[in-house]
């Protein structure tokens, strides 16, 4: 359980400042507004990174609606609504979350309006709704930040509860056990799964929209896209970002709406046992590989970023 609490060290050692590197000498030919949206976005994921992994370090165990945290924040004796806020930092319900989701949608709205600058779009938004639109979205995480603190309260038969050996264990190990439900019977939580899913949808829905249309104007527009040094910046800046977009689907939000669902849905009567078991545990390695991933993309992505670092490299 405690790999994960590596992980971030090892990426403040390399991955991280290699994009700092990247984003900030490297970096001067992007404009401003996007070199400073990438670089609060980088470190929101470091924050996060901690928070998730070292911090707080939490685990989820379906099919019982089970918080388990051992991180620093647990072991200091904090309270337990003070450590559920800590957790909300990085399972998206709190702060840490929120900048990370604001900055990244942020980000994705500024490339998309650097790309359609040209262009006669209806899609081209002034600077008043591009603030509303970020409103809107941070608006809905504090949303969930207040639902997860109010809904994730422990169970009146808690005392008894922590007596099964599935979670007794847990308890021995001497961190901070969140219990809001057990198998078999609806728990508070349902409520702030049901308004998270449907949060969700909303971010990843715009995101995805905004960047195929970003991605099909520069495809459609190759030829004029690449006739000039910031098109082309651009060009390779969206490519970069629409694959970090996938690794966060893949790393984030798939995992995290299987943990949440396992938490108040009973998932073991579908799932055969060791299918359940592999599945938890690879949800848990999955959030915690989120942040090192989206800094590698930027690294690896691109041709002249590994170029950059190489001939960096090279001078020490």
């Amino acid at each position: 359980l405690r790999t994960n609490s590596v992980l971030p060290i090892i990426s403040s050692l390399t991955i991280y400042p290699a994009n700092f590197y990247l984003r900030t000498i490297e970096g001067r030919s992007m404009k401003r507004d996007i070199r400073a949206l990438y670089l609060t976005n980088l470190i929101c994921h470091i924050a996060c990174d901690w928070i998730f992994a070292v911090f707080v370090r939490h685990y989820s165990f379906g099919p019982y609606g089970v918080y388990y945290c051992e991180g620093w924040m647990s072991t200091a004796g904090l309270s337990k609504p003070l450590i559920m806020v800590g957790y909300s930092c990085q399972g998206t319900m709190a702060v840490g979350i929120i900048m990370v989701v604001s900055s990244f949608f942020c980000l994705m709205i500024r490339l998309h309006q650097v790309t359609v600058t040209n262009v006669t779009s209806r899609w081209k938004l002034s600077n008043a709704v591009q603030f509303i639109i970020y409103a809107m979205i941070t608006g809905i995480c504090v949303l969930n930040v207040a639902g997860c603190i109010i809904f994730s309260t422990d169970v009146d038969n808690y005392a008894e509860l922590i007596k099964d050996p599935e979670l007794a264990w847990m308890v021995e190990r001497g961190g901070t056990l969140l219990l809001f439900g057990e198998p078999g019977k609806k728990s508070r939580f349902t409520t702030e799964a049901l308004f998270l899913l449907a949060s969700a949808c909303i971010s990843i829905s715009s995101l995805l929209f905004f960047t195929a249309h970003a991605m099909i104007y520069l495809h459609r527009n190759e030829k004029l896209a690449l006739s000039t040094k910031t098109q082309l910046l651009t060009h390779r800046l969206f490519s970069t970002f629409e694959l970090q977009l996938r690794g966060a689907i893949m790393f984030f939000i798939t995992p995290l709406i299987f943990m949440i669902t396992s938490s108040v849905v009973d998932l073991s009567h579908f799932l055969p046992d060791p299918v359940f078991a592999a599945l938890r545990f690879l949800t848990i390695m999955l959030v915690g590989l989120t942040p090192p991933q989206f800094g590698l993309v930027f690294i690896l992505r691109n041709a002249t970023h590994r170029k950059m670092l190489i001939r960096r490299i090279l001078k020490i």
